[in-house]
This record gives C-alpha cells, sequence and structure tokens, in this order.
C-alpha cells in the first residue's frame, strides 16, 4: 500500500520507517519525502523473547518451541498461525517455490506479492543492533534440508552445480553443505576408486599418505536401519532412519563408517567408536568424506584411538568446468 494514500496518516513528519517485510514501495514511497526517513529493519525474535510473551498464546504452550526451532523467530508463524505443522508449512513453501525462489528471491527491496510471501517461511531477513543493515538468511536447519531434499529429486543437476561456485551468495552457500551430503551420499552407493589419506597425530600429522582406496559398490540401494548392528550385511551401505541419531551419517560392514564433513572442524560424536567397533573385520575405522576445499588441511579428530581417514570426494564436473 502506497503510505501517502493512507487517509489520516501524517507521513510528512515521519523521519523513522521500520521495515518488517521486503515492501520497496513503501519505502521508495516515504523516501520521496523530505526530510528523507531513516530505515530501520525489524530484527527477528529470538528465543528468549518469545518465551516472554507465550504465555499470552496458551494455545501454543506444547507446540511453540519446536515451531521456532523449524520456522525461526518470527511471532505470527511461531505463537498465531499454528494450525499447520510446521514441517507441513516448510514443505509447502518448497513445493511452490523454484530453485532459484528458494537462493535468490528476497530481499528487503523485493516487491510484495503471493511468491515472495511464500518464500519468507523459508527465507528470512536479519538485522542486529543498531539496525541499519540487514543480511538474508533461512529460517533454520530444517528448512534448508528440505529445499535440499525437495529439489534433490527433480534439479539434482543444477543444486550440484552450486558446489564450489556460490561464494558471494549467501544462500546458495548455506546450502552447500547439505548438498554436499546428498551428492556424497549417491557416490558411496555408487562404490569407485577415492583419493584418500590416513590421519595421523602429533608429529605424523603433516606426513603426506595420498593414496587411493576402492569402496565397494553397494549390493542394493542405500538401506534405511534404525541403528547399526553386528550381523548386517557387508559391503552394503547403511542409513540411519532418523536425524536424532548423531554417532556416524552411513556405514558399510566389513569396511567402515562415514561422516559427510564439510568444515575443518567437524568433530566425532559420542557413540561412533561403539558403532564402529560392531562393523565386523576390517570395519573398525571412520572416513570423513571431504569437498576440495578442506581435504588437504583436515586433521585427526578425538578420540584419537579411533582409525581416521580423510576421503576426497571431487565436485562433478558440471562444477569443474
Amino acid at each position: 500500500m502506497d503510505p501517502t494514500s493512507i487517509s489520516g496518516l501524517p507521513y510528512r513528519l515521519c523521519s523513522l520507517l521500520l521495515a518488517s517485510a521486503p515492501r520497496r514501495d513503501c519505502i521508495g514511497e516515504f523516501k520521496k519525502q523530505p526530510p528523507t526517513a531513516d530505515v530501520f529493519y525489524m530484527p527477528l525474535w529470538s528465543k528468549e523473547e518469545l518465551a516472554t510473551i507465550a504465555p499470552m498464546y496458551p494455545h501454543a504452550a506444547a507446540v511453540w518451541e519446536n515451531r521456532f526451532d523449524c520456522l525461526g523467530g518470527v511471532p505470527r508463524l511461531v505463537l498465531q498461525d499454528i494450525g499447520t505443522n510446521a514441517q507441513a508449512l516448510l514443505m509447502s513453501a518448497c513445493s511452490s517455490c523454484s530453485l532459484d525462489d528458494c537462493t535468490m528471491l528476497v530481499s528487503i527491496h523485493s516487491k510484495g506479492n503471493s511468491k515472495t510471501t511464500i518464500a519468507q517461511t523459508l527465507i528470512h531477513i536479519l538485522s542486529q543492533e543498531p539496525y541499519r543493515e540487514y543480511e538474508v538468511v533461512y529460517a533454520s536447519d530444517l528448512a534448508m534440508q528440505l529445499i535440499v531434499r525437495t529439489k534433490w529429486r527433480f534439479d539434482r543437476a543444477r543444486l550440484q552445480s552450486l558446489l564450489g561456485w556460490s561464494y558471494g551468495k549467501s544462500l546458495a552457500q548455506s546450502l552447500c553443505g547439505y548438498i554436499f551430503e546428498f551428492y556424497s551420499m549417491d557416490r558411496l552407493e555408487q562404490g569407485g576408486t577415492f583419493v584418500y589419506r590416513e590421519l595421523f597425530s602429533g608429529k605424523r600429522k603433516r606426513t603426506p599418505a595420498d593414496g587411493t582406496i576402492d569402496i565397494p559398490r553397494s549390493s542394493q540401494p542405500r538401506q534405511v536401519a534404525e541403528r547399526v548392528e553386528v550381523g548386517q550385511h557387508a559391503n552394503q551401505l547403511y542409513v540411519p532412519g532418523t536425524s536424532n541419531y548423531t554417532a556416524i551419517d552411513a556405514w558399510m560392514p566389513q569396511f567402515g563408517g562415514f561422516q559427510m564433513t564439510v568444515g575443518k572442524t567437524h568433530d566425532i560424536k559420542s557413540g561412533a567408536a561403539n558403532d564402529l567397533a560392531k562393523l565386523g573385520q576390517n570395519g573398525n575405522r571412520l572416513f570423513f568424506l571431504l569437498p576440495p576445499l578442506y581435504y588437504k588441511t583436515f586433521t585427526k579428530k578425538t578420540p584419537q584411538t579411533i582409525k581416521q581417514y580423510a576421503i576426497l570426494v571431487p565436485y562433478p564436473r558440471c562444477v569443474m568446468n
């Protein structure tokens, strides 16, 4: 709405404009009026701030914390519009938006329409004190996971093309970790020959030891399992059935466990050593699957009693060309 068209609004006296959503038309109209209005950007609410007002919405008492974790600090979505499950709301937005919409659509200067409204479920405008600048971020880790999961089925090549070529594009770069996980899992399932090196500690940690390792092609498509168990099929790739299973990302009995890694600081999770011990002969070892950016500099992690290796997962050719 053009603020100058609102009857009785003393817009000529305004020296401050608080923008809570993309409204290029609104901001533009105010900037035309002398003196030029100062523009501040509405911050997202923190969990502590929402907890303060949550008692005013007793119908949301049982769900608001989970909705905050899924949908971010937007009070309307967390406390008021709770008729739709948070994950279902994100899935609906993913289905309605193209990959381009999910990586470049929303900014404070976007023109408000139905598409930007849907995209704002996934993408938020974040501002911090003194609120004169903003950045665009995804609503949550879950939002990023669902974007990649839904687009992987139908737009896999374009998702893969973002690997290594998204620097300076903050939204696309944020997705790369999740894209790499999906891409690495596909490569694991297919098997093949990979460049790798054993990870050492102390004085030996910089010893060059690049070689190649053959990962057997999984006898069947990756199998979903509740947990690592003794007696699972050798050379079959397994993945956990829930995201709550954090010990290892995937495993192959008689071969080892796998962690998809997109940074230098990835730690070994609690329970990993126990899981690896169940993988049988040659299975008690942990492989970190790494993109080219981190392969050379990745170091051994604690507990260092676990045999650890770095595997180079090169970007697909569509990225390298």
